[in-house]
């Protein structure tokens, strides 16, 4: 039996509705996943270098143009021209497995490609050969896919070779790097208008809860945030303004680990809760990852539907921190043999079975036996609470103790 198979006669709509239910960094976590992936299939079979995952400027771009646009390279599998014409240009393709709890396969394409539309160059090398390609948004036809190339043989093509000069220096002989072009010519996409300096560094340790022990993910980052002020040079160090250096991203775990006072695991029915509690100082690193209490999810090692500042401690109170809230950090991890778990299509959220995470019943198994530590915090800030005041006095005051009691 034979089927006429379904087509898509707006590409561009499609990519740009979907693209209008994500964050404007979401492309980030896609070539972030994209890149960490391709080393690790690299590594099933050759581990004579370690992984490195670079975010940087394009050094060779800046020299050309005077603009720094941002580029994320990998050394990992890389890809031939073909193969990047094959992959790139269509829509839910990467080349590895695709299934509705791994990489789906568009989100770096549908991401990436509305924040850049004048273009993402793909630079890859194969056994020390570089292709490149750039995918775009063809302002005539306002249709996104590869934008043509002048061969040196005067015929035209989608893809063509690329000398050593534009190599990112993590790539010897296997790799693939992206350079983001942005909205236009002019645009400095190191840094986003609006965005502070080290929004990179924080998005990346906050989007990931652990990272794979075999791969390095490092940011450039600035010491101004003036890019007349920005080196012209990866080798300008931050001694003496003006400089940079590369920041190794650690996830929030790690982080939280190195600060926590306490921290532990409780296993539920069907979820296991990750918590911390925070040294009553403040922690001076707020640009670079999220060191106040916060609550969210954690699905294969990234952070989902997280809530921070005062829009957390709600949540965190239905765990049973009815005092010492704004101290702690939680995260639920569903636990994927029991619950039908997957990331909606945005990656803003998780699904069990398309209905929303059982959060107040994970909370009520939570507070039932609450960790001894939290209990004990909790009584350390009542007895302070106390000794302040020896009339604990106003009613809201006293009916949070009389939960908690």
């Amino acid at each position: 039996m034979s089927t006429q198979l379904m087509k898509v006669e707006n590409t561009a709509f499609l990519i740009e509705k979907l693209a209008s239910d994500c964050s404007p960094q979401q492309y980030v976590r896609e070539l972030t996943k994209n890149a960490i992936e391709a080393i690790q299939e690299r590594q099933k079979t050759d581990k004579s270098e370690p992984g490195v995952v670079m975010w940087d400027a394009d050094w060779a771009f800046l020299e050309l143009s005077g603009k720094y646009k941002l580029q994320i390279s990998d050394n990992g599998t890389g890809m031939t021209g073909a193969q990047m014409e094959s992959y790139i240009n269509s829509l839910s393709s990467s080349g590895r497995v695709q299934s509705m709890t791994e990489n789906f396969g568009m989100g770096a394409k549908i991401t990436a490609g509305v924040e850049n539309p004048i273009g993402l160059i793909y630079k890859s090398w194969v056994n020390a050969h570089g292709e490149y390609c750039t995918l775009w948004k063809d302002p005539e036809r306002l249709a996104y896919g590869l934008k043509q190339i002048s061969l040196p043989s005067g015929d035209f093509g989608h893809h063509a070779p690329i000398s050593d000069a534009a190599k990112p220096k993590n790539i010897n002989n296997f790799g693939t790097a992206v350079v983001l072009l942005g909205k236009s010519e002019d645009e400095h996409t190191m840094k986003p208008e609006g965005m502070p300096l080290k929004w990179l560094i924080k998005y990346l340790n906050t989007k990931f809860y652990k990272l794979p022990e075999e791969v390095t993910i490092k940011v450039r980052d600035f010491s101004r945030s003036d890019p007349a002020n920005w080196p012209t040079s990866p080798d300008t160090g931050m001694t003496g303004g003006g400089g940079s250096q590369e920041r190794i991203i650690k996830g929030m775990h790690s982080h939280l680990l190195s600060k926590a006072i306490h921290n532990g695991s409780k296993v539920l029915s069907d979820a296991t809760i990750h918590w911390y509690i925070l040294p009553d100082e403040k922690i001076e690193q707020s640009d670079i990852w999220e060191c106040t209490a916060h609550i969210g999810a954690v699905f294969q090692d990234e952070l989902y539907e997280m809530r921070t500042g005062r829009n957390s401690l709600g949540r965190i109170r239905e765990f049973g921190l009815v005092f010492g809230s704004d101290r702690v950090v939680i995260y639920a991890e569903p636990n994927s043999e029991k619950l039908d778990v997957a990331a909606n299509i945005a990656r803003s959220g998780l699904l069990v079975r398309g209905e929303e995470l059982p959060w107040a019943k994970w909370a009520s198994e939570f507070r039932a036996d609450l960790p001894q530590e939290l209990r004990e915090l909790m009584d350390q800030i009542v007895s302070s609470s106390e000794t302040r005041d020896h009339q604990i006095g106003r009613a809201s005051c006293r009916e949070r103790v009389c939960q908690y009691v």
